[in-house]
C-alpha cells in the first residue's frame, strides 16, 4: 500500500471515529418543539406550619403536563431543550390538613424549565419551575418564590416511570394577604408513575 493510500486510510478512520464520538456525545433525543407531554405523577409534601417544627405530610396524585420549546446548548456543549409547565394538578384528602389541591397559577406567568443532558454520558437533569395555588381545607395560598422542582438522573424525556424530583428550595406559602402560613421544606416531591 502507497504512503498516500495509508494517508487517505487513516484520515477516514479517523473522521469516522469523530463522527462515531459525536453522535454518542448527546444522550438525549430532543423532542419537537411544540410537543405536549402530559405525566401523571405521585407526589407529597410536607406542610409545616409557620412557627412550628413540623408538620404533617401530604401525599397527593396527580399530573403535570409540559409543552417542548427551543432547543439550546450549555456553554460547556451539553444539548438540552427549554420547556414550559401548562398543566399541574395534585389532590389528596390528608390527615391534619384536609383535602390538599394543588393546581397551576399561570395568572403569575411560568417561568422556563429546562432538560440538559449531564456529563456523564448517560441521562439528563430536568428542572421543572412553576407557580401554583394550594387549597388547603377550603383556603387558598401561593407559593411566594418559584416552585422549583429537580430531577438529575432523568434517562428520557418524557420521563419513564419511577423518575423522582425533589423540591429544589424551600417554598413559602402565602395567603390572600401576604402573610405566610406554611413552608414545605427540600426533599422529594414527585415520582413518574
Amino acid at each position: 500500500m502507497s504512503r498516500k493510500s495509508l494517508n487517505v486510510a487513516g484520515i477516514t478512520v479517523l473522521v469516522l471515529a469523530v463522527a462515531a464520538v459525536a453522535m454518542a456525545a448527546s444522550v438525549i433525543n430532543i423532542p419537537a418543539p411544540g410537543t405536549i407531554c402530559v405525566k401523571l405523577a405521585a407526589m407529597g409534601h410536607t406542610f409545616i406550619p409557620i412557627g412550628l417544627p413540623n408538620g404533617p405530610f401530604a401525599p397527593t396524585n396527580g399530573s403535570i403536563t409540559a409543552q417542548v420549546g427551543q432547543p439550546i446548548k450549555t456553554t460547556d456543549g451539553r444539548s438540552g431543550f427549554n420547556f414550559n409547565v401548562i398543566g399541574f394538578s395534585s389532590v389528596g384528602d390528608v390527615s391534619g390538613l384536609g383535602n390538599v389541591k394543588i393546581s397551576l397559577d399561570s395568572s403569575r406567568g411560568t417561568p422556563n424549565s429546562t432538560f440538559i443532558e449531564n456529563t456523564n454520558g448517560r441521562d439528563a437533569t430536568q428542572t421543572i419551575n412553576f407557580n401554583a395555588t394550594f387549597e388547603v381545607n377550603g383556603k387558598t395560598y401561593r407559593n411566594k418564590s418559584v416552585v422549583t422542582l429537580i430531577g438529575t438522573a432523568v434517562e428520557a424525556f418524557p420521563p419513564p416511570t419511577g423518575t423522582a424530583y425533589a423540591l429544589a428550595s424551600p417554598v413559602t406559602l402565602v395567603d390572600a394577604q401576604g402573610k405566610a402560613a406554611f413552608t414545605l421544606p427540600v426533599g422529594q416531591a414527585a415520582k413518574i408513575r
